[in-house]
């Protein structure tokens, strides 16, 4: 994690790890959306923007890497759809989605339209997995309960048929 190549490794393993991974990344993708629909409903330029959204994201070293290429590409005349998409760290859907903005000269809308939907693939996320771990506590704690109760106990048992 101490050199470039450490936090690429480390920031695209959590990227796409297990379970977790596309929780994390539906995280940053509705972060983006958000900020970036709001600056362009602002009236920011789109170079401005993405300059914004590569400084917010600079704690996630493969998001800004793409933005950053995104921003060069969009400054060379690129469309902004196009250029997240050879990135290949955005899903299709958001690419695509974003695509149909620039045509349709809604680019705003559609991100919040995106961001409601990452927001609500984080919230499913979060209710089934919490549903999904509260028996697993609850079998845990009651174990650790009953470690805790036989341990005072069976002693006392023990005493008692050594003296009885």
């Amino acid at each position: 994690i101490s050199t470039p190549y450490g936090r690429k490794v480390w920031h695209n393993f959590h990227l796409t790890m297990p379970i977790f991974g596309n929780f994390i990344s539906n995280i940053y993708f509705e972060k983006l959306l958000n900020n970036m629909a709001t600056l362009l409903n602002s009236g920011v330029s789109i170079i401005n923007v993405l300059t914004v959204m590569e400084e917010s994201f600079a704690g996630n070293v493969i998001i800004k890497d793409a933005i950053t290429y995104t921003k060069n590409e969009v400054a060379s005349g690129k469309s902004l759809s196009e250029s997240f998409r050879k990135t290949r760290v955005f899903p299709g859907l958001m690419t695509e989605m974003m695509l149909m903005g620039e045509e349709s000269g809604r680019l705003p809308n559609i991100m919040d339209t995106l961001a409601l939907f990452y927001q609500e693939q984080v919230n499913q996320f979060l209710a089934r997995f919490s549903a999904m771990i509260d028996p697993i506590l609850i079998v845990g704690i009651g174990s650790i309960i009953a470690v805790i109760v036989l341990s005072i106990f069976l002693p006392i048992f023990k005493m008692s048929q050594i003296g009885g």
